[in-house]
């Protein structure tokens, strides 16, 4: 059985990478997740 995992769903236009990154880098971490929930409003509302 195959299965992708939850981070194959992420869109590839949203750098949750990124975001994941600064936040164990030390990030304070309420702007970084502000800034992916506006990337996942910017989504919804373009589809």
């Amino acid at each position: 059985r195959f299965y992708m995992g939850a981070s194959q769903f992420i869109p590839r236009s949203i750098p949750a990478e990124n975001y994941i990154q600064s936040i164990a880098g030390g990030a304070d971490p309420e702007p970084v997740l502000a800034r992916m929930d506006a990337d996942w409003a910017r989504l919804a509302f373009r589809e």
